[in-house]
């Protein structure tokens, strides 16, 4: 054994994150072509090439062509030479125009490197649409209806961006707010869109690139109506979870003013359990009354409640505290959820262990430990066996162990020393570093600096070669989720505390030349949602998505190696195989994996049986329908069983899906209802209380000419504060096309006074109601003070100002303390009203204004209708009566109308056509019929891109197939241009059916001659046409059964029909060369036509329905006189495949004239569905299949998703619905 060993040491620094790994060698492969697996269309793209041991040096031209077209879209030349080690990069731009902007088809190109040797490597790779990054940043979180937002949407290409605004509940509602911009390579377009709509909850910011629709990027916000609050409550527990033998949980309470102030006051302190139902449960004898400090739930809690904590495991633990300060003037409540109760603290995983080991070496095994919600658990002492290997986790909950696998086999061994190693480094799908080194028998270390190209993951691929052997290995390395560049936001002084209305010094400092976009956020509302917020870490978690690679390192062998780490080789000897799709097998956990596929492991672990398997995944399916599980469920025509399976699967990811949308840990509230309150009051009243501000970009100075190689550039901004005392958070976005996106949230600035007024309002109140009102006055003086409060009259407002100008109180207000004031108002008039209350002591005053919201008492109605044809008129009634409705009072009608894509390409899996890829043999007729299968397949695989189901490779097979038919069909081929079955004399019969095919295949194949096809056109017209129009036979056919029906009665109309559509498929092709062609159309066709209403055999009838269809000439009375009485098939008596080849033709006859049927009352649109029903039934059998695809193949007839959007389709598509909605939501057992 001739063994070439290797072992490579990359030691991790500053950034990089990763262990030793080693690597066995390549072959000694003289020519390599590898790339990226998914090229991403409009962007460019690194193609390496390389050849090894050569002495001269060798050009290389990469050419791309689409496929399976094998249009040419583009090359380059490189040189290799001794001075680039032989290895080079050649950029390509796969260009946008060239496809279709559809995510749902597979499209490929053919990627070639022909060297100056004549050595040729070729690789189909798929392709993606999507060619950058987008990031959207909104202004706020959190938002009230019918109010303003503002995103900011950043782009890392030069594309046109379409931004839609997007709400779904249970019916799809997409809102007009639609903005398409053209923007350059990293920049931010920002825009301000209204938040105008009656439904609350998650909205979206969705932003596509134009040519990748399919492919999104979102940011969420929430539309609810509130009340910010003034206090925030923090509820921290010792651990994060609650063992069961535990025998306390303590909590901490922490109530702060947002101003920075802590709050005295109590604290009412209950715990309870959280079911797996989401179902609530307090623990009555838990109910505390402590300080704002801490609380504790002990063990007898729990068991004075449930006799067995074991029971609970799978339960959580939520805390709930209500704190009022010690004046009394306000209370908030707060909750913590999510404190799971285990029997074991913690979850292991070995998410970033490689799944193969390689023999004779140490394996590294990297284990993540995880706290039960989740988080990294530090410090945790690990054993790994076998061995008894101990470690300790890190602070990121990580341990690396290196276990050394068996060494007691013993064999004999030649070593021969390796002369170079390669590598490669692959990061978000793109190739962005090679080299080589020389090696001669001993380690080599290398310094990898990582670039802002390596952000934030990349994957090292090394291989040599040892003769015609890849020995390969690859290993991930993580980093940091920090900047490449910088960015640093300061106030110039440095004060702990500023004012309202206050001016200060804002100093950006970041990398020179890049735009800096700002906001400022009230952090009252994170207290209400700190979600949503764009980080530095969600930037990198959307860069990540890009990651092409599917495992953590190494492979089950040498090619798996480089296509797990994204990417394809190709040599003289060995290549990758080719990708399947963009995204990793759903089998394979990635970094940051989500916990759905778990419950999806374990819903089907519950079915044996392969067809309940089959029910409960369907059921776990999303469909882009707003059905519920019920509603899908009546379309299950599989028994009971499989029902109950669909329902349970689709009920259990539906409800993780829902709560998954929901937070843990809810912060502190004020109370919305009647004890719901907002800010102060003074003499000089504010007015200005912007939940966000300072919506502005900057652009950083370019380095000073006396220091041009500056790290940073520093801008300096006066800026005045807002009205609100609060605490401000100022986040910066950095845009940089050198250093790429830069995030800094960490400077917060507080505004209060010594005294001031907080006035609390509730959201809204209805017209007519008796509300309260508090003033809260805050005193932080170290003296009592006696304060005059007023309360200004306000029009349409029934108050004790009214018709008086103001009412005035006084209160004395103790040192350090609050102070609540309350005022009883009713609204007469809904609409905005403000209300205003100053206040003041001898030296200090305050005044505020605010508004609030006063509606009608409002009684809302739901209307929800819902079609499946296309066409769809309601009447939609409002059940109210009109002497309920008040003079003067608003109404508000919306309608939601929801349309779903069926998509054709999903209703007859490209992967069945495996099975008609055949090698054509045998006599003339054999042959013909045996090439046909390969042609049907080849056209319905490339019509709609599927290619990628039976394997990219298997189109030059098929194309070689029909060659290969082609020429073995040219051997019964006479001078005259027809064919025999031997060698015998010509068929007229066999002559149309080849043109037919030929006529077909010359669409496919440059193999195909037109002089050959059009020699068979002539030969029928001039020796098979009677002076009748009709064609008859001339000649024998050997089998029957090869003509379907034609030999049946009415054989003279059906032979005929069978040669017009011949001679109508060849047409294009023919016209010019043969001059009889139309004349003899023109005469069959009016044959057909005098025959039609004396025929008798509804094959006849439908074959010549179809060929009158072709001429728009279609009789639809005689057509349907001859379908069944239901409608769903053209019964042949005897003869099952007959009647499904009749039913064939007379769809296609419907469908090339766009026939309109009214069925089941609805109007005007295409409903062929009980025969698509029927047709769908047939794919049971390989041989029923093979007529649904053949003879006339009405897949031509199939317009692709983009066609559908052209009128000219319009019908077509319609007529087609049918079927695809059954294939959705039922299926096909085929």
């Amino acid at each position: 054994l001739n063994l070439t060993l290797l072992w490579i040491i990359t030691r991790p620094f500053s950034m990089l994150k990763t262990a030793p790994f080693t690597c066995m060698g390549l072959p000694n492969v003289q020519k390599v072509l590898s790339a990226p697996n998914v090229l991403r269309i409009g962007a460019t793209e690194n193609i390496f090439v390389e050849c090894q041991e050569c002495s001269e040096p060798e050009d290389v031209t990469i050419i791309v062509s689409n496929f399976p077209s094998e249009k040419y879209l583009g090359r380059k030349t490189v040189t290799l030479t001794e001075t680039n080690k032989c290895q080079a990069f050649v950029e390509i731009k796969i260009p946008a125009d060239e496809f279709k902007a559809d995510p749902d088809l597979k499209q490929h190109v053919s990627l070639e490197a022909r060297f100056s040797d004549s050595t040729t490597l070729k690789k189909v790779v798929l392709l993606s649409l999507q060619s950058g990054h987008i990031f959207i940043q909104t202004d706020k979180p959190l938002y009230t209806p019918n109010s303003i937002g503002k995103f900011c949407v950043c782009v890392f290409v030069c594309v046109r961006v379409c931004v839609c605004v997007y709400y779904c509940v249970c019916v799809c509602v997409c809102v007009c707010v639609c903005v398409c911009v053209c923007v350059l390579c990293v920049v931010c377009v920002c825009v301000c869109v209204p938040v105008d709509t009656g439904s609350t909850g998650v909205w979206k910011v969705v932003a596509v690139f134009e040519n990748s629709k399919g492919h999104n990027f979102s940011s969420e916000f929430e539309v609810k109506e509130y009340v910010l609050p003034s206090i925030e409550v923090k509820l921290t527990t010792d651990k994060e979870f609650f063992h069961v033998d535990d025998e306390q949980l303590t909590v901490n309470i922490e109530a702060e003013y947002l101003f920075g102030r802590e709050v005295e006051g109590t604290a009412f302190v209950v715990f309870g359990i959280l079911n797996e139902a989401k179902e609530k449960k307090s623990f009555p004898n838990s109910f505390q009354r402590v300080m704002v400090r801490t609380a504790m739930l002990k063990r007898e809690h729990i068991l004075q409640t449930y006799d067995k904590i074991e029971g609970l495991v799978k339960s959580s633990i939520y805390i709930a505290v209500t704190v009022l300060t010690d004046s009394g003037s306000e209370m908030v409540e707060a909750e913590k959820q999510g404190i799971q109760i285990v029997k074991s603290p913690y979850t292991i995983h070995f998410k970033y262990t490689s799944k193969y080991f390689k023999p004779f070496l140490p394996f590294y095994v990297v284990v993540n430990v995880e706290n039960p919600d989740g988080s990294p658990a530090p410090d945790v002492q690990l054993v790994v066996e076998p061995g008894t290997i101990p470690a300790v986790t890190g602070s990121n909950g990580i341990a690396w162990i290196i276990v050394n696998n068996a060494t007691t086999d013993s064999r004999s061994i030649t070593v021969s020393p390796l002369t170079c190693l390669c590598i490669q480094i692959q990061s978000r799908g793109q190739l962005v570093e090679y080299g080589r080194y020389r090696v001669e028998g001993k380690s080599i270390g290398h310094i990898l600096q990582v670039t802002k190209e390596m952000l934030p993951s990349f994957r090292i691929i090394a291989y040599y070669q040892n003769g015609e052997e890849v020995v390969s290995d690859s290993v991930w390395v993580d980093v940091e989720d920090t900047c490449i560049g910088s960015l640093k936001l300061e106030e110039t002084r440095n004060a702990a505390s500023f004012t309202p209305q206050q001016k200060f010094e804002l100093k950006i400092t970041g990398n020179p030349g890049a735009t800096v976009g700002l906001v400022a956020v009230d952090k009252r509302i994170y207290v209400l949602n700190n979600k949503h917020r764009l980080t530095q870490k969600k930037v990198w978690d959307v860069v990540e998505k890009a990651d092409t690679g599917c495992t953590p390192g190494g492979g089950m062998d040498n090619m798996r190696v480089f296509h797990d780490a994204g990417l394809l080789f190709q040599s003289n000897f060995i290549g990758t195989a080719d990708r399947q799709g963009l995204k990793c097998p759903s089998s394979i956990r990635k970094k940051r994996a989500s916990a759905i596929p778990d419950v999806r492991t374990t819903l089907l672990s519950d079915y044996k049986d392969s067809l309940l398997r089959q029910c409960c995944l369907d059921g776990m399916a999303e469909t882009p329908l707003s059905y519920s599980c019920e509603r899908r469920m009546e379309y299950i025509s599989d028994g009971k069983a499989c029902a109950d399976a669909f329902l349970k699967c689709c009920q259990e990811l539906t409800k993780l899906r829902t709560e998954s949308r929901t937070e843990a840990l809810s912060l502190a509230r004020s109370e919305e209802k009647k004890h719901e309150f907002i800010d102060s009051d003074d003499i000089s009243s504010r007015t200005v209380f912007p939940e966000s501000w300072l919506w502005t970009d900057h652009k950083l100075p370019l380095c000073p000419e006396h220091k041009p190689n500056c790290r940073t550039t520093s801008l300096v901004k006066r800026l005045a504060l807002p009205d609100t005392i609060t605490t401000w958070h100022l986040t910066g976005i950095s845009l940089s096309p050198t250093k790429g996106i830069c995030i800094d949230d960490t400077l917060k600035m507080i505004v209060r006074k010594d005294f001031f007024i907080d006035l609390r309002l509730p959201y809204s109140a209805v017209r007519g109601e008796q509300i309260e009102i508090k003033a809260i006055l805050h005193n932080y003086l170290h003296e009592e003070i006696t304060v005059q409060i007023h309360l200004i009259e306000t029009e349409n407002v029934c108050s004790s100002a009214s018709n008086k100008g103001k009412y005035t109180q006084t209160v004395k207000v103790a040192s350090e303390s609050t102070r609540s004031v309350p005022f009883v108002i009713i609204p007469m008039q809904h609409g905005t009203i403000p209300i205003e209350i100053k206040a003041s002591t001898m030296d200090r005053n305050d005044g505020i204004r605010k508004v609030f919201k006063v509606v009608v008492c409002e009684l809302h109605f739901l209307s929800k209708h819902i079609s499946l044809y296309g066409v769809q008129v309601e009447n939609i009634t409002i059940p109210i009566d009109a002497k309920d409705i008040l003079p003067k009072t608003p109404s508000d009608t919306q309608i939601f109308v929801t349309g779903v894509q069926m998509l054709v390409e999903k209703v007859l899996d490209g992967s069945y056509m495996s099975s008609l890829i055949k090698q054509p043999s045998g006599c003339g007729e054999q042959n013909v019929a045996r090439m046909s299968l390969p042609v049907i397949a080849t056209t319905y695989l490339d019509k709609t891109n599927q290619w990628d189901r039976v394997g990219t490779s298997k189109r030059d097979v098929a194309l070689g197939y029909i060659s290969s038919g082609y020429q073995t069909q040219l051997k019964y081929r006479k001078r005259d241009g027809s064919y025999t079955i031997f060698q015998g004399a010509p068929s007229s019969w066999l002559t149309a059916y080849v043109a037919k095919v030929f006529a077909i295949a010359y669409k496919l194949s440059s193999k195909v001659e037109k002089y050959i096809l059009c020699d068979a056109i002539n030969w029928v017209i001039i020796n098979s046409q009677k002076s009748d129009g009709s064609f008859g036979e001339v000649g024998v056919v050997s089998d029957g059964r090869i003509m379907g029906g034609i030999r049946g009665s009415d054989s003279d109309a059906s032979m005929t029909a069978f040669s017009l559509i011949a001679i109508q498929e060849a047409r294009p092709i023919c016209e010019d060369v043969v001059s009889r062609l139309r004349g003899s159309e023109i005469a069959a066709v009016g044959y057909l036509e005098r025959h039609l209403p004396s025929l008798t055999n509804p094959y006849a009838v439908a074959m010549v329905s179809y060929a009158l269809a072709n001429e728009n000439k279609l009789n639809k009375e005689i057509l349907y006189r001859f379908a069944s009485e239901d409608s769903t098939h053209w019964p042949v008596a005897n003869h099952e495949l007959f009647t499904l080849e009749a039913t064939a033709y007379a769809l296609l006859a419907l469908v090339k004239v766009k026939v309109s049927i009214v069925l089941l009352g609805h109007l005007s649109y295409i409903q062929i569905g009980p025969l698509f029903r029927t047709l769908v039934m047939s794919c049971n059998s390989t041989l029923k299949y093979e007529y649904l695809l053949g003879e006339q193949s009405w897949i031509e007839y199939w317009p692709t998703p983009l066609e559908c959007q052209n009128p000219k389709y319009g019908s077509t598509c319609d007529g087609m619905e049918e079927l695809v909605f059954t294939f959705s939501f039922i299926g096909c057992s085929m």
